[in-house]
């Protein structure tokens, strides 16, 4: 393959990412990494799928050339292309082949639906607090929005697991303990880890060091309940 200026290159990796904006127009992204005799390119094409679709061509150079971590062109491409792929994953994009789906557009929008609301790894996702209050819409339920961490305490198969918003594990025994026997399986508390008083900087590490003299007083507040047979429900 030759690009606009000529110079022969080879495909070598080639990532399709995809997500539904609020339109309901399909968004898409291409991440692809060519070597080629002098070095590597890393390309990105987004755009609008039917729509207008752009292009970014950029040449990749060695990184750390002499030393014990250097890489290659084509190894310093995979590696930025990765952190691409990984940022448009945390916006909402979704990972998929088409020609391994064999979907059609309808298809695709179906399945993109069907990941809304769910992060990389399948699991659901609290709703954010808006600064904004002209975005509140009344009437509704309105939730104060605490200084915390915030956390998702959820029964899977019969397990108490605690995690952050991104699906960070938490150990905080004495709050899922206290969902064991109240918690339906299947289904997941939305709240924030919070003693009040503490700044967010002191709750987060009372979460993440057990022997910290805090963290057996780590409160949990909760804002909504959901699971996948009420999932559409109003707020609990």
């Amino acid at each position: 393959m030759r690009n606009e200026i000529g110079i022969s290159r080879e495909l070598n990796t080639q990532v399709e990412l995809y997500k539904l904006n609020k339109r309901g127009q399909v968004q898409q992204y291409v991440v692809r990494t060519y070597n080629y005799s002098h070095g590597a390119f890393l390309e990105t094409v987004y755009g609008i799928v039917g729509g207008a679709i752009q292009t970014d061509l950029t040449p990749v150079y060695p990184k750390n050339i002499g030393r014990a971590n250097e890489l290659t062109p084509i190894l310093q491409a995979e590696s930025e292309a990765r952190s691409k792929v990984a940022k448009l994953k945390d916006k909402g994009y979704v990972l998929i082949t088409l020609n391994q789906f064999g979907m059609g557009h309808e298809g695709l929008i179906n399945y993109l639906e069907s990941k809304i609301g769910l992060d990389p790894q399948g699991l659901m996702l609290p709703m954010l607090a808006q600064k904004n209050r002209d975005k509140i819409e009344l009437p509704g339920y309105l939730n104060r929005k605490f200084d915390g961490n915030r956390c998702l305490i959820e029964n899977i198969d019969g397990v108490i697991t605690a995690r952050s918003r991104k699906g960070k594990p938490f150990t905080v025994k004495h709050l899922t303990d206290a969902f064991q026997d109240i918690l339906p399986e299947g289904y997941c508390i939305d709240g924030e880890i919070y003693i009040h008083g503490l700044s967010l900087q002191s709750t987060v590490s009372a979460i993440k060091t057990l022997t910290h003299p805090q963290h057996d007083k780590l409160l949990y507040r909760v804002y909504d309940v959901f699971g996948e047979k009420a999932y559409r429900k109003p707020f609990i």
